[in-house]
């Protein structure tokens, strides 16, 4: 949804065909990517070219897309309605949402929960364990409780008591110390592999680059591990997360699986 949604908005037609030759020539990255993508997820849309971001998707999906990846996390101007809008087509075309939510909170869990229950599309929500933090026993019940009710809907968690992501994103936006319970400390650069402060943090904002975010407690990844259906997603190789700042994972290997939180 991300690309989709940056070519329905008329001004980024040069940065849609600077991405295709990038491609072409082999030289494409997620750095590169992101550099040329996200300054058009701070872009509020219009109904026009909400229409276009749909017909987008389609087109994409005709190509051989496997489902619609909505990562409203890194798009902080999507609005209900056009997520609801996603979840609609998805239903039409009985294609899977795969989607990283908007806040690391419940509150955010429920709302693509609810999407999918009231439209029926099939989902998928991407690394509950860092978007659930603290609360991902109740996360993962409110997974099994809409399971039970018959919606679609599967969850994944990577091992790992760390996240990465790019600086420039909108997850570094208003109040991120306090949606991820982190401070700058807790921000570990890939490039050079140094701990974050204010003044360096304030740098990497505007240079960019691809950081560490030690933000979870090995207890809540043994959590989601320990449950029932719930697919652990690892990373294969350093092609695919190049940091020699990587904890280890997790393992699951002696845990036995638990059920999940249940109410009497």
């Amino acid at each position: 949804m991300p690309f989709e949604r940056f070519k329905a908005i008329d001004k980024y037609k040069d940065g849609v065909s600077k991405l295709f030759e990038t491609s072409v020539r082999g030289e494409s990255s997620i750095e590169k990517r992101n550099s040329i993508i996200l300054p058009a997820a701070a872009e509020q849309i219009t109904a026009e070219e909400m229409n276009k971001t749909l017909d987008n998707i389609k087109s994409s999906l005709g190509e051989g897309g496997i489902g619609v990846g909505v990562p409203i996390g890194y798009l902080p101007k999507s609005n209900p309605t056009g997520l609801y809008k996603v979840f609609q087509l998805a239903c039409e075309l009985n294609v899977l949402v795969f989607t990283h939510v908007r806040n690391p909170d419940i509150i955010s869990i429920q709302e693509v929960i609810a999407a999918a229950a009231l439209t029926n599309a099939p989902l998928h929500i991407v690394h509950i364990n860092s978007m659930a933090l603290g609360n991902i026993q109740l996360g993962l019940y409110m997974v099994n409780a809409a399971q039970k009710r018959g919606i679609d809907i599967t969850a994944e968690l990577y091992p790992y008591t760390v996240g990465s992501t790019s600086i420039t994103s909108a997850m570094f936006n208003d109040r991120w110390q306090e949606k991820l319970g982190i401070s700058y400390g807790d921000v570990q650069s890939v490039a050079t592999g140094e701990r974050l402060a204010k003044e360096t943090f304030e740098v990497y904002r505007k240079t960019g680059g691809t950081v560490i975010l030690h933000a979870m407690k090995p207890e809540w990844i043994k959590t989601g591990i320990a449950v029932p259906d719930i697919t652990e997603v690892l990373c294969p190789s350093k092609k695919f997360h190049p940091s020699p700042y990587l904890p280890p994972p997790q393992t699951s290997n002696k845990i036995p699986k638990l059920p999940l939180l249940t109410h009497k």
